[in-house]
């Protein structure tokens, strides 16, 4: 889900279409076919109003940050497990 826009020249631009674009690569089930959007000044004006006014629909998951890794899943687990021997080593020695 995470891209990053890029203005892009209008390569075949007709008398009244846009000088440019703002392109992002997006896909939406397989990752291996992502879809190009290319979205005028306007549009993506009035998707950042959109997005400003509804932010609980612009909740991100962990995973697609960028240089962020997701969670370790046994992590937590393995904590816990080492504070139980911890703590249980520390009764059995006092």
């Amino acid at each position: 889900m995470l891209g990053k826009l890029e203005k892009v020249e209008n390569q075949d631009r007709g008398a009244t279409a846009s000088l440019g674009y703002w392109r992002v690569a997006v896909y939406q089930d397989d990752p291996s076919s992502p879809e190009c959007l290319l979205l005028t000044d306007g549009e993506l004006a009035r998707s950042r109003d959109r997005a400003r006014k509804n932010p609980e629909d612009c909740q991100f998951p962990v995973d697609i940050s960028v240089g962020v890794d997701p969670p370790i899943p046994w992590l937590g687990w393995a904590l816990i497990a080492g504070a139980v021997v911890g703590i249980i080593a520390l009764v059995w020695l006092t």
